[in-house]
């Protein structure tokens, strides 16, 4: 129905400029990369090339039914659209546009309607259901402590957990320490989601590594966030998650009452040994209150942690 509803409405438009006495090209056809495809084809007892070939020529036959007046209908395994896909990748990538940066490659997702944030080939959010995750990290939190006016983020740099803090009238300040810039221009500019909370006069973004920048500065926060990479050894969030980084340069920076939350990882049945069971031990042994909790995040796949503490 998607399909033939965007089809009938561009068809409307091509005939419209034609009566205009205007030259129109009117393209159509089908996508045929992608792991959705792979899959169909697997739940058929198909190949992708044979599903495809089936799928195109029930496009073509609807399209005939519904008289659509299209001009060439393409398939991207076509000879000719793939070397004028390759000739485009050639010049972007002649000009620079595609890298590999210094700590995290980004990469924008298009899924159909939904967009998702990939950092390291490790998928950290989808517009689909990445309020589950944001939620579950913040609210409880904020609502446990019963004035907290100025908060302090580790990571967050797509600005899910900064729009979610601002949410609270309470928040009088919140700073939102990433080290990398380039996640965080990328997401200022396509997680449009999040365009408010980047323009609030109440959050400070701070470039810099997390750990320095406490331990650089006097100031002590009502609740500390971190919303960070799981801790995988030599990854470049792992001595952010050690009891000596707890002990040493995180505690110290809470308010008397202060909270601290963090992300813990996959925190399923099977999965929880992988980092949450470790993250909720070494907290343990540095904080009085230790509270673990978890929620379903489909686009996960598995069921995720959080660990919040107090003094």
């Amino acid at each position: 129905m998607g399909s033939a509803y965007s089809t009938i409405a561009a068809d409307a438009i091509a005939r419209f400029q034609r009566l205009l006495l205007k030259k129109v090209i009117f393209i159509t056809g089908t996508d045929e990369h992608g792991e959705k495809i792979a899959t169909a084809a697997m739940a058929q007892g198909s190949t992708p090339p044979d599903h495809c070939n089936l799928i195109s020529q029930a496009y073509r036959m609807l399209w005939k039914d519904l008289d659509i007046s299209y001009d060439k209908f393409i398939r991207t395994t076509d000879s000719k659209h793939q070397a004028i896909v390759k000739e485009f990748y050639s010049r972007v990538l002649a000009n620079g546009d595609i890298y590999r940066a210094d700590y995290e490659g980004i990469y924008c997702v298009s899924c159909e309607e939904y967009k998702a944030l990939v950092l390291d080939g490790k998928l950290q959010s989808a517009e689909t259901d990445e309020f589950i995750y944001h939620e579950c990290l913040v609210h409880p939190a904020l609502l446990h402590h019963p004035m907290p006016k100025n908060v302090f983020i580790m990571g967050g740099g797509e600005g899910s957990t900064a729009r979610e803090l601002l949410r609270h009238k309470t928040i009088d300040k919140v700073v939102m320490c990433d080290i990398d810039e380039e996640v965080v221009e990328f997401c200022k500019s396509y997680l449009v989601v999040n365009k408010e909370a980047f323009h609030d006069s109440r959050l400070e973004v701070v470039i810099n590594d997390a750990r320095a920048e406490l331990e650089g500065k006097e100031e002590r926060y009502d609740i500390i966030v971190g919303d960070l990479a799981d801790p995988i050894e030599g990854g470049p969030c792992y001595k952010l998650y050690t009891k000596d980084f707890y002990e040493l340069s995180l505690k110290p920076k809470l308010k008397k009452g202060g909270i601290f939350v963090t992300q813990a990882g996959p925190a399923g049945i099977f999965s929880h040994t992988e980092v949450f069971s470790c993250i909720y031990n070494t907290l343990r042994q540095v904080f009085k209150y230790v509270v673990p909790y978890s929620a379903h995040i489909p686009s996960y796949a598995d069921i995720w942690g959080w660990v919040m503490v107090g003094l």
